[in-house]
């Protein structure tokens, strides 16, 4: 198995989740901008808006800490943790943390008040940042969860 195909694996996920939300959010703005989309804010937006700044917190914040919490519960009493698991782990962190972004093009579609899509698109922009799956960083978490490099 070569690390370096596994590394652009998530190197791809990570992109077109990217795109498929940047996407949908340009989609969202320009139906908004033609007014095909109603820009009036509803009565229900602001309880709509509190639940997408709690799910955007929780899938930028809290479930890369459970999920990385439940891994390392998981190979704790390994010596070596195969690479197939921690590129699994990675996957599965990627996709949570990444649903961040369509967070944002929900809150621009209920038309969110500035101070929630603010908020929104700050753990949003964090969660693109962060878990951005470096070669840098992908080493980094290999040594630190002991993952048994083949060669």
């Amino acid at each position: 198995m070569n690390n370096n195909l596994d590394i652009e694996l998530l190197k791809k996920i990570y992109i077109k989740m990217l795109i498929a939300a940047v996407f949908l959010l340009a989609i969202v703005y320009s139906g908004q901008l033609l007014n095909l989309l109603s820009k009036k804010q509803m009565d229900s937006v602001r309880t709509i808006s509190i639940i997408l700044f709690t799910l955007s917190v929780i899938f930028s914040i809290a479930a890369p800490i459970f999920l990385r919490a439940a891994f390392v519960n998981k190979v704790k009493d390994y010596k070596q943790v195969p690479f197939n698991e921690f590129i699994t782990f990675e996957k599965q962190l990627l996709i949570v943390v990444l649903l961040a972004p369509f967070i944002v093009v929900l809150a621009v579609f209920f038309n969110a008040p500035s101070l929630y899509l603010s908020g929104i698109l700050l753990f949003a922009l964090y969660a693109v940042y962060y878990y951005y799956p470096s070669e840098k960083r992908i080493k980094f978490e290999r040594k630190i969860f002991r993952v048994k490099i083949d060669s």
